[in-house]
């Protein structure tokens, strides 16, 4: 919901169905032409899982992430997530994608503001630094490899809220 996204700063955190605000990003993607409609998408979730998060802020993080993905790969391509919990009790989130990967002079980099792989005028260089900084607001943290294979994976730890 967009809308969500103009209040993230004023309202309280409040538990959130990681499942949901992955889905809501998922529909934001699917929004956002041209590389958006296309990408193939496969999520195991992880049921009845919570974090606590300003409305929106969960949704905004993994819609960079998902959108970072997707354009990466040009529309070619598919995204694979999963979410589950660690045995120290937090949540993590995964989301790697079969791309051309993060080259690894830019690994430590990608969550800087302005730091940017894309050509000039494309990207801002901010949604992964503002991402990095809501999750460690949330009191998590973010980190970003490449599969061995190919492709990029962001991970993503945040401190469950409550349990089942």
């Amino acid at each position: 919901k967009m809308s969500d996204y103009s209040r993230v700063g004023i309202e309280r955190p409040a538990p959130v169905s990681v499942d949901e605000a992955m889905e809501e990003a998922v529909s934001l993607l699917r929004h956002s032409p041209p590389w958006g409609t296309a990408i193939g998408f496969n999520y195991s979730g992880a049921p009845g899982v919570k974090v606590l998060s300003r409305p929106g802020q969960l949704q905004q993080v993994l819609f960079n992430v998902l959108l970072n993905a997707a354009q990466a790969m040009q529309g070619d391509g598919s995204i694979e997530a999963q979410a589950a919990t660690g045995a120290d009790g937090r949540v993590v989130l995964s989301i790697c994608d079969d791309g051309p990967g993060i080259p690894p002079q830019n690994l430590a980099r990608v969550f800087e503001p302005f730091f940017s792989t894309k050509p000039g005028g494309e990207g801002t260089g901010l949604g992964l630094a503002i991402s990095f900084e809501i999750v460690h607001e949330l009191g998590g943290g973010m980190k970003a490899s490449n599969n061995p294979d190919c492709g990029a994976c962001i991970r993503i730890e945040l401190p469950r809220h409550g349990a089942d």
